[in-house]
């Protein structure tokens, strides 16, 4: 199912407001891109964030939207695509088809198509495979002589971490954990964003 771009808006002002340590430096890089001129209450698209600051910021900037009702469907679908671009370099070593089932789950649920405690029980299951992967490689006990071996086992345990994220209750934490992992992919996660956003 084609999802229509959003335009979704936010403030200088509202950014101001949330307590956060990561908006120091988004106002700072904001305010200078927006010149002057720009009042705190002039509304701002989150679009034209992500054109003057670049995906991280953008994505932050949708916990901050003016559309509430919009954010976390927006969210969540940027997880769910950047969890899948991620996908493959799990499946390529890893047999379990639970992480894509549970992207799947969370772009149901953000389409209105799956309840909540279906997500639910999707963020359980892909915790548990996600958190054992993950402790393995951390103690050494999948580790590999060979360089190539390494770097696969890394990637599918990033893939892991996404996945789990287009799971979680705050969709816009989500979103973010998943950008960045994906960016850390060299996964093109402003082509992903702007499929979800309008000017």
């Amino acid at each position: 199912m084609k999802v229509k771009p959003v335009r979704l808006t936010t403030s200088l002002k509202k950014i101001k407001q949330e307590k956060n340590v990561e908006v120091s430096s988004l106002f700072v890089i904001l305010t200078r891109n927006l010149g002057p001129e720009w009042g705190d209450e002039e509304e701002i698209s989150i679009f034209k964030i992500l054109d003057l600051n670049g995906p991280e910021d953008a994505v932050w900037a949708l916990r901050v939207a003016d559309q509430s009702d919009q954010v976390d469907r927006i969210a969540r679908l940027i997880a769910v695509d950047c969890a899948m671009a991620m996908l493959p370099a799990w499946e390529q070593i890893n047999s379990q088809l639970q992480l894509r089932a549970a992207i799947e789950v969370a772009k149901q649920f953000a389409m209105g198509l799956a309840s909540i405690e279906r997500l639910v029980e999707a963020e359980k299951e892909i915790a548990g495979i996600a958190s054992e992967y993950n402790r393995a490689l951390s103690d050494g006990e999948m580790y590999s002589p060979n360089a190539a071996v390494r770097d696969a086992r890394k990637a599918a345990n990033l893939a892991a971490q996404a996945a789990c994220a287009t799971t979680w209750e705050n969709s816009c934490n989500g979103a973010a954990y998943a950008a960045s992992l994906a960016e850390d992919s060299k996964v093109d996660v402003d082509y992903i964003i702007r499929h979800y956003l309008a000017e």
